[in-house]
């Protein structure tokens, strides 16, 4: 596979992991505002990211693996953000489809859920050091991004870095 078109797949599936999560934003007026609402269920958390890595393991293929890298590292950082608003009311909730908001700590949770499930989803479709490292350097990326333009940054960075360990640990497997 040549290594041009795998940056390529890796840039669009960085791009696609910072758009998924407020692609709900687009959607306000439309008729899918009453299902998909900020901060749905279905956008912000682990759903994606776990068909994702389904559906690369189904066809494992070098394109799709590069493709799922960028979006769980970028997604990893972006829910990570989200974890710390400004308050827990309103659109800072998770917001499930015809049932209403979650409270605070729902989430929360949620959003946990959701950036350790993209980081396992990553550590588990890295097999060997250079990929490992090269994850690592995505969701460093992602995160010197998303900290330019946030308010916040120490408790994102402190979650992500935890959490990342966490995924390591949860998924340890000697490194070839």
């Amino acid at each position: 596979m040549d290594v041009v078109w795998l940056g390529v797949v890796l840039l669009i599936g960085m791009l696609m992991g910072a758009a998924v999560p407020d692609f709900d934003l687009t959607l306000r007026g439309s008729l899918l505002s009453g299902v998909i609402q900020h901060r749905s269920l279905l956008t912000h958390g682990l759903i994606v990211p776990v068909y994702l890595y389904f559906h690369t393991q189904r066809h494992c293929t070098d394109l799709w693996r590069a493709f799922t890298l960028g979006f769980v590292a970028v997604t990893a950082v972006h829910l990570s953000f989200d974890l710390f608003p400004r308050a827990w009311v309103g659109f800072a909730l998770i917001y499930v489809p015809f049932w209403g908001r979650l409270g605070a700590w729902g989430s929360a949770v949620w959003l946990v859920a959701g950036v350790l499930a993209s980081l396992i989803v990553g550590w588990r479709l890295t097999a060997v050091r250079w990929q490992r490292i090269l994850f690592i350097a995505l969701i460093a990326l992602a995160f010197a991004q998303q900290a330019a333009v946030e308010r916040l940054w120490l408790w994102p960075l402190l979650t992500v870095g935890g959490l990342v360990w966490l995924a390591w640990r949860l998924t340890a497997e000697p490194i070839p």
